[in-house]
Formats: C-alpha cells, structure tokens, sequence
C-alpha cells in the first residue's frame, strides 16, 4: 500500500511539472506500471567524456545528462559532492593522482524535459582545465532520488586529455619518421631494430572484447604503406599477446583484446611497419567488438564466389 501511494505522488508531481513547464501543450507522463521498475530512476548516458588530442583546442561544447522516470520528475535529484580523480599517474606504482579537481562545472536549475520526459542537467569544461598537463581526469557526481529503490548512483563526466591513451570510442591520427623510436619487431618489447613504432595505451572495460584497427594504405587517406599491429599486457605490459597485419585496403591490420576480468584493463599496443625505415601517416581506433574497419560482403553474380574484406573507415 505505501508503495501505491508513493507512486501515484509521483506520477501526479510528474504531471503537474509538465503542465507548468510547457505553456499550453501539456503533456502527460506514462502510466504507472510497477511491473516496469517504477520506483527506479535511469541516468542517460551514465558516463560523459570530452577528449583532447595532445596540442588541439579545448572541448567548447556542452555535455547533457538526462535522469528519468517518474520517481525522479515526482521530486527534485539530490546531489553530493563532486568527487575528482585521476590524473597523469593515476593508478600507476607509487605515485599519487595530483591536485587537478574543481574542473568541472554542472548547472543544476530546475530543467524538465518533456520529451523524454525528465531532469537535464548540463557539464561545462571550467577553463583551468586548459592548463592540465596530459592524462585522464574523472568526475563522479553522486545521486540520490528520494523514494527511489536503486539509489545511490553517479554521473560520471571524463576529460580524457592524453597523447598515447585510447578508450572505446577514440580515433587518433598519427605518424611514423624521425624522432620516433626504432624496433625489431616480435614477442619482445626492447629488441633494437629498423622498424619506426609508436605506442599506445588501450584501455579495455570490464567483461568487453574491443577491436583495434591500424590504417596505414593509401586507399584510406594514408602513406605509411603496409602497417603492423602488435599488443603486450595486460599492464605491466611485458607478455605479447597477439599481432596482425593482415588487413584490406584501408584497414591494413586489426586484432581483438578481451578483458574477462571485473576491472577495467590496460593494453600496450604498438603500431608499426611491415617495411624497415617506412615512414608516413596512419590512423588508430579502438571500437567496441565488430565496431571497426571491416565489413563482410557476400559475392554476387560476376564477383569471385568468396567473401570480400572491404575497408569501413
């Protein structure tokens, strides 16, 4: 009985907010149905990010977290402290996260959305962040609805600031030549040799397989010529784990990394080159598992009856 009444005070709340936040086109809020979960409130997305490649402009734009579901529109999100962490050592041996908060501004006026139906609140990059030196810098916004079942839950917002990091999603353009280091191509990191390489810190999530793509021919808008993929970890990176260089036109290499494990896990992946002393441009993307550069063709009539790797860039 408690919970009937709960929620028919919220479904009610949740009308009167629509009919005073939208002039004269009210609109009315879905029917209570507590099969569904109606004392559960949903953050979307529960996880914003803004990312800044090393000497490129300072994210402008705004980020939107929408918190939904009658119990929510019923009353009003209530919210802790903004938590910072991360840093250019975060999480590694011995050494501390720095003092990089009170990056992040959230305007929490009252703004109820009508369709979907609930609360926006909108991140904005404060300026010092500007100054941070490269890493990745997390905010985490506890939430609390009153009445709610699943409370507590967070708003996490990212500002992935990074020369050589890699998250799903990421797209990064680069290139091989002088200034970078040199390598003899294998199962161990630091054989000297003639093959330009370059680093980068994959980040895989907790039970996820993601695929990471190398572009180097010119039919994707490169010059590094035939490119070659290799990855050690998990971190410390010092066991290979697998390598590829046996792509299309356009995507020249692809591998797949599975973190099986409830942690998020980082991978070294080294980018380089079939040819000794190649030099030139390429391009690396980490996506989630069948998110990446190749696509499947069946033949048709006149083709060769295979299948064709084609580039998806």
């Amino acid at each position: 009985m408690r919970s009937y009444v709960r929620y028919a005070a919220a479904a009610c709340a949740a009308s009167m907010l629509v009919l005073a936040g939208c002039g004269s086109e009210p609109a009315a809020p879905a029917s209570p149905n507590l099969a569904e979960g109606s004392l559960t409130y949903a953050i979307t997305p529960a996880q914003l990010q803004w990312t800044r490649v090393p000497n490129g402009p300072m994210p402008k734009d705004s980020l939107i977290a929408l918190i939904s579901g009658l119990i929510a529109v019923g009353g009003y999100p209530q919210f802790g402290a903004i938590q910072y962490s991360g840093g250019p050592n975060a999480g590694q041996p011995n050494t501390g996260a720095g003092s990089y908060g009170d990056w992040l501004d959230m305007s929490k006026a009252p703004n109820l959305s009508r369709s979907p139906l609930g609360w926006r609140f909108v991140f904005k990059l404060k300026p010092n962040a500007a100054n941070f030196p490269l890493g990745r810098y997390v905010a985490t916004i506890p939430v609390t609805v009153g009445g709610a079942s699943n409370n507590p839950q967070s708003i996490v917002v990212v500002f992935n600031h990074c020369d050589n990091c890699l998250y799903v999603g990421d797209f990064r353009n680069s290139s091989y030549g002088a200034g970078d280091g040199t390598w003899n191509r294998g199962s161990a990191l630091n054989e000297s040799g003639g093959f330009y390489y370059e680093d980068w810190r994959v980040f895989v999530p907790p039970f996820t397989t993601v695929q990471v793509d190398l572009y180097g021919g010119s039919c994707g808008g490169y010059n590094a010529g035939d490119v070659y993929l290799y990855a050690f970890g998990p971190s410390p990176a010092t066991t290979f784990v697998t390598s590829n260089d046996d792509g299309g036109c356009g995507v020249d290499a692809l591998f797949y990394l599975t973190n099986s494990t409830g942690t998020q896990q980082e991978y070294q992946v080294r980018s380089t080159t079939f040819s000794g002393g190649a030099s030139g441009t390429y391009g690396i993307q980490v996506s989630l598992f069948g998110g990446g550069g190749y696509t499947l063709r069946a033949w048709e009539p006149g083709d060769k009856e295979t299948f064709e790797l084609t580039g998806g860039k």
